[in-house]
């Protein structure tokens, strides 16, 4: 498969020329940066789960722990019953993995713990385009290195164009944190994040340099600016998931291993930005529009050409198009 003979590399290249071209075309503009994240279920099951370091299977794990408790291991019934209810149950992902894919990450979504990878998009708020595109480790939240990724964002467009700086940065409530708001005010940046802990944050204990960010963070949500920017947030950032990962398939993964299905996520994000490119250019960026396209304009030339005939001819014969489309009749005897 074309997928194993080229390296991850390529595909970065492919995303990056992409970019190129968006840029050239004044698409991308870089100046105000959103970034989320969202999720792909593995294609692994929690019934394969082993134990790290004895690399014995889960039930058998199980099994042990019931015997330890008095119930009987061979009786399955009993055994789920007990494993449903067991005090203290968690599956850490310091103490599981997948026998068959070990870089899926145990986490709870909504109420429901499965494997997962964790996708997550730095996009262009002003024109949709994605800037970079990678997976994160799903097991940590998601304000955990947040300047980090910023900062490699950074990079990302100074590489296109010597000296472009981000402005500000947009993101949800669950990458705020302190310690985030501080450094990325220090490297110059608005922050526009919601702050989830602010009504149980005890900010009179603060220092003073602490409370002046917080309080500077708060301002630029609350401006013309950070308003606007937070209704962009759903329309750009969650565009792109919607088209990636629920329109084009990729919410359930059918590869196994971060490196491939980095390759994978990696084009998927390169064809999304070429579907903004085509837009630009030719007025529709999918197939499905192309074809709704040609045929809108399909049927523009035709009432065209009715209207055409209509002028040309008398006036009795005004019901033309009406003779076009009757089917012919046979003369009366």
């Amino acid at each position: 498969m074309i997928r194993r003979r080229l390296p991850p590399e390529t595909y970065q290249a492919v995303f990056e020329l992409i970019l190129k071209a968006l840029k050239d075309c004044g698409l991308l503009k870089g100046r105000y940066v959103g970034i989320d994240s969202s999720v792909i279920e593995a294609n692994a099951s929690l019934k394969s789960l082993a134990e790290r370091n004895t690399e014995e299977a889960y039930w058998e794990y199980v099994k042990k722990l019931a015997q330890a408790a008095g119930i009987d291991p061979e009786d399955d019934q009993a055994v789920r019953q007990f494993d449903r209810k067991r005090p203290g149950k968690k599956l850490s992902n310091e103490q599981f993995k997948n026998r068959h894919d070990p870089d899926a990450k145990i986490s709870r979504q909504k109420g429901k713990t499965d494997l997962i990878y964790k996708p997550e998009n730095s996009v262009d708020m002003e024109s949709g385009a994605i800037i970079q595109a990678q997976l994160v480790a799903a097991d940590q939240s998601d304000s955990v290195d947040l300047p980090q990724r910023i900062s490699s964002t950074q990079e990302c467009l100074e590489q296109l164009e010597v000296g472009k700086k981000i402005k500000a940065v947009v993101a949800d409530r669950n990458y705020h944190s302190l310690a985030n708001v501080c450094e990325l005010q220090q490297a110059g940046l608005k922050v526009v994040i919601a702050d989830g802990s602010a009504h149980k944050r005890q900010e009179h204990r603060l220092p003073q340099s602490e409370r002046q960010a917080l309080q500077k963070a708060r301002q630029a949500l609350q401006s013309k600016t950070g308003r606007k920017l937070m209704r962009l947030r759903g329309q750009q950032i969650e565009r792109s998931f919607a088209h990636i990962l629920d329109c084009g398939g990729m919410r359930k993964a059918t590869l196994r291993g971060r490196v491939n299905l980095q390759k994978r996520y990696v084009f998927a994000t390169a064809c999304y930005n070429l579907s903004q490119l085509l837009r630009l250019k030719f007025g529709c960026g999918t197939l499905k529009m192309a074809l709704a396209c040609a045929l809108t304009r399909w049927l523009q030339h035709w009432l065209s050409l009715i209207a055409l005939f209509q002028r040309s001819l008398p006036i009795h014969s005004s019901n033309f198009p009406y003779l076009l489309c009757s089917p012919a009749r046979s003369p009366s005897p």
